[in-house]
């Protein structure tokens, strides 16, 4: 088995390197007998991820703060330079690259849903700047 490198940058509790590869693995079928068997190991896995979750989410709300700072800059210079507000072809650039780099379906439709939400929020914050 080949061990995966933390990234050093990530601030991911490296717990969830460690966790058990087999919950991750079983099938559905096998995962309720797993945790009958091991619910002391199961609930403090369950932990571990949760606060893997928690610094996620702060991440998430770090990266999306920026990333509302620079749309509303470019916002301005288009204000600025009689530009439209709306570009179909940034946002659908946007979801291509995340069916590229996603291969996963289930994750792909998720993250896009996400996004389509993030797009929505761009077009409402310019709204209520004009």
């Amino acid at each position: 088995m080949i061990k995966k490198k933390a990234n050093p940058s990530t601030n991911f509790n490296s717990n969830i390197l460690r966790a058990d590869v087999l919950a991750v693995n079983l099938s559905k079928k096998n995962v309720n007998k797993y945790v009958h068997k091991n619910k002391e190991l199961t609930s403090s896995k369950v932990e571990i991820y949760r606060k893997n979750i928690d610094l996620i989410d702060k991440q998430l709300i770090k990266l999306l703060k920026q990333r509302s700072i620079e749309v509303t800059m470019v916002q301005k210079i288009k204000a600025a330079s009689k530009q439209s507000s709306k570009d179909l072809n940034r946002e659908n650039l946007i979801l291509n690259k995340i069916k590229k780099s996603v291969k996963n379906q289930n994750q792909q439709a998720y993250i896009i849903q996400i996004y389509v939400c993030i797009l929505k929020q761009v077009k409402k914050l310019s709204l209520n700047k004009t």
